[in-house]
């Protein structure tokens, strides 16, 4: 079993900057920064015979205590199913470290080792991070400290719990516009670090809401502390939240008959009920956009200043910012490619947790792809993890999506691995960390999904970027990735679906088609203009710009297609060596490599792409 150690075997680190960022233990950490070579991160190890040496991917997989389950559920019931409370099992962990896997994910909960004032409770959580340890695994914290014990406050009335719009139910979780809960997260993470990390060699930055990650939303149940409320509820009701919207908004309009034009309302006071009635798509559209603009950057300074929170603790520590999701409701106040940027900022991985959700490969895509390409542009990792089951036939497709996207981390669930076991042996010594290259990039209709306006329909969205990934490779973008600078590496931008857009992201747009690259649309596909009674197509006339029909594309301009073939020969890649056998294939060009999925053999190729590729 690893030495204990009694000194801090963490000390403060210059900050390194890397171009993508990729975990590093702490050996490889200290090792790399005192030969100067901190921009070589991850695991070295030859990968492909007569290749230069390659970044694999790390392995991990997590372990739930029995102990926090409610398992009168169904969900609890497939958490057992799914072999998470047996991970800490000698035999499975042998079995796991056989399989590659290096690190068990670990969950420290505020509700559990707090269980008096001051008083704190460990032999649970070093029973199980010591079996892990002495498997000859590393151990990762996930701690979930917005769940408080019973005893403390119970009925929120010093430290506020996030309440639901509508039907004003309190939740169990602490407000993330309550300043206590930054308070009690700088407090328990101190403790944790003096206590743990002699046993910690990776640090996962848990933020709010249910799961502890990127996200306000709220609904599930199979933990004995789970939150009262429903899934999909405004969680943004409670006092805190409610006096930080009303600032806002004063300090955006500066007088009550600004807002009343603005929102074409009767408001006669600051001091009134300002939150969107339900259903939110009912209320004004300023008010709704006030709303989500509010809320989304609500969230994202409360990850920064907890992100900060963990440097400051466990300094020189790998880690990773989870978030799930597939898509980005209004309620989750989530904008995927923010946290992919916070990330890059603190040097750690963005980990989506959905792998392979959608069960085939060309729909799971957009998802995976979407975190994957702000991760890489912004300059961090990315990372896959599997939202508990996936069954055997679509084990595969998992491994495949991470290796399509670059994922430095690979994490999934005990019996997920061992019932795909075959799999898994076939195809993860292929695994490499090598983003994926790509000219075209999909519009997300980020303004419209939040904004929640009737143009857009995610069931649609799906199924067009499906048939387009079954043709060619794609990355994503939103409206702050192209303000960030996004398309000045790319040459075609593609609407699949109706959306909307703020003016400045729609004149940006047409500068970029008529000069630089073009914008092609689905059918009739067009982007409205928010607040102006115009499109993106109507506002490129204006610059001279038709739009032309797929045989007459140039190298800039608009382009309308009717036939998912048409844009191929624009934006496909013409170097592909890797044979398509016949059959249904995906291919994927990579920064060195060029793969190619084959979903029917349940199996891929990777080959280094050639030197002029």
């Amino acid at each position: 079993m690893p030495a204990r150690s009694t000194h801090d075997p963490f000390p403060t680190l210059p900050p390194i900057t890397l171009r993508h960022p990729l975990p590093l233990d702490r050996r490889e950490f200290l090792t790399a920064v005192a030969s100067g070579l901190a921009g070589v991160a991850g695991s070295l190890r030859p990968a492909l015979a007569g290749s230069a040496v390659q970044q694999r991917p790390r392995f991990h997989t997590r372990h739930i205590p029995i102990e926090h389950l409610n398992l009168d559920t169904p969900t609890a019931q497939e958490v057992v199913r799914n072999g998470l409370c047996d991970t800490i099992r000698p035999d499975v962990l042998k079995r796991l470290r056989d399989l590659g896997v290096e690190l068990v994910e670990m969950r420290v909960v505020w509700w559990e080792i707090e269980p008096r004032p001051e008083q704190f409770a460990w032999s649970r959580t070093l029973r199980d991070m010591d079996a892990v340890l002495d498997a000859g695994l590393k151990v990762g914290m996930f701690a979930w400290l917005q769940y408080p014990p019973t005893w403390y406050d119970p009925q929120g009335q010093a430290h506020a719990r996030y309440r639901s719009l509508g039907s004003n139910i309190d939740a169990t979780v602490t407000s993330l516009w309550d300043p206590k809960t930054l308070e009690s997260y700088d407090r328990l993470l101190g403790i944790i670090a003096e206590k743990l990390r002699g046993r910690l060699s990776f640090v996962y930055n848990a933020i709010t809401g249910m799961y502890g990650e990127y996200g306000l939303g709220l609904g599930m149940k199979h933990y004995k502390f789970s939150s009262p409320n429903k899934g999909g509820e405004f969680m943004t009701g409670d006092r805190c939240a409610r006096a930080s919207f009303a600032v806002d908004l004063q300090r955006k309009y500066g007088s009550l008959d600004a807002l009343n034009r603005a929102w074409d309302a009767q408001v006669s006071s600051f001091d009134d009920d300002l939150m969107p009635k339900l259903p939110f798509a009912n209320n004004p559209l300023r008010q709704r956009d006030d709303y989500v603009q509010w809320s989304v950057r609500s969230l994202d300074e409360f990850a920064d200043r907890v992100c900060a929170l963990y440097r400051k603790h466990f300094p020189g520590v790998a880690g990773a910012l989870p978030l799930g999701a597939v898509r980005e409701p209004t309620h989750w106040a989530q904008v995927k490619s923010h946290p992919a940027r916070l990330a890059a900022k603190y040097g750690i991985t963005a980990r989506w947790t959905g792998c392979a959700h959608m069960k085939s490969f060309d729909r799971s895509h957009l998802a995976a792809r979407r975190l994957a390409s702000a991760a890489h542009f912004y300059g961090a990792s990315f990372g896959t993890e599997a939202a508990l089951i996936l069954e055997a036939d679509n084990a595969a497709n998992a491994l495949y999506e991470s290796l399509a996207n670059g994922a430095a981390i690979v994490h999934d669930d005990p019996q997920n691995i061992f019932r795909a076991e075959e799999v898994h042996r076939a195809l993860r010594p292929k695994l490499l960390v090598d983003p994926p290259v790509c000219s075209a990039a999909v519009f997300y209709p980020l303004e419209s999904e939040t904004l929640q306006t009737p143009v857009f329909v995610w069931s649609e969205f799906v199924e067009r970027c499906a048939a387009l990934r079954r043709e060619a490779d794609y990355d994503v973008c939103d409206s702050d990735m192209l303000r960030d600078g996004y398309l000045a590496g790319k040459t075609d931008l593609l609407f699949l679906t109706n959306a909307d857009l703020r003016e400045e992201t729609a004149l940006a747009i047409v500068q970029w088609a008529a000069t630089r690259g073009r914008v092609w649309f689905y059918q009739a596909s067009d982007a409205a203009v928010l607040y102006r009674p115009t499109s993106l197509i109507e506002l490129a006339a204006r610059r001279g710009l038709v739009v032309n029909d797929a045989a007459n594309a140039g190298r800039t301009g608009l382009v309308r297609f009717n036939d998912w073939q048409q844009p191929i020969p624009h934006v496909a890649p013409k170097t592909f060596r890797i044979s398509g056998q016949g059959e249904p294939c995906y291919r994927t060009l990579h920064t060195q490599h060029e793969s190619c999925y084959f979903p029917r053999q349940r199996s891929f190729t990777i080959r280094e792409r050639p030197a002029t590729s």
